[in-house]
């Protein structure tokens, strides 16, 4: 499990480093170098066979998460852009929002499209009126 485990984290690694690098994240350069301090902290190379494994600490999870939280402003780009220049994506969540209404009786959530500032098609998934992100049904 733990040569596994360090796998999944040196492919996160890459994967972190080649996102962060590309300019179509528009992420500063010091964002790579710091993620991927943190991610060194907590993965180290077995001189032996010189395959990475995950550092399992206190502190591992804790370093995980604050990865995660300094990469959610890309990945949240990255969606709203693919959601908004793709036409197969604004019909895929029309229709999951429609299956949604179906389902519950009413929506959860709900498309809401428009025009940015800058002329471009904007769409996005906004909590329908009257429900919130902690509402849950066991239906789903």
């Amino acid at each position: 499990n733990t040569i596994l485990l360090g796998k999944m984290a040196n492919a996160y690694r890459q994967k972190v480093s080649v996102v962060l690098k590309s300019a179509a994240a528009m992420a500063p350069r010091s964002l790579e170098e710091m993620v991927q301090s943190k991610l060194q902290i907590i993965t180290e190379r077995d001189p032996i066979t010189k395959e990475l494994f995950l550092l399992i600490d206190g502190e591992t999870l804790k370093r995980l998460q604050d990865v995660r939280d300094m990469m959610q402003h890309i990945q949240d780009s990255a969606a709203n852009d693919i959601h908004s220049c793709c036409r197969e994506a604004r019909q895929a969540i029309k229709s999951i929002t429609t299956e949604t209404h179906a389902r519950s009786g009413r929506a959860r959530v709900m498309l809401e499209s428009g025009r940015s500032s800058d002329g471009q098609s904007d769409s996005r998934l906004k909590i329908a009126p009257g429900w919130s992100e902690n509402d849950r049904d066991d239906r789903w």
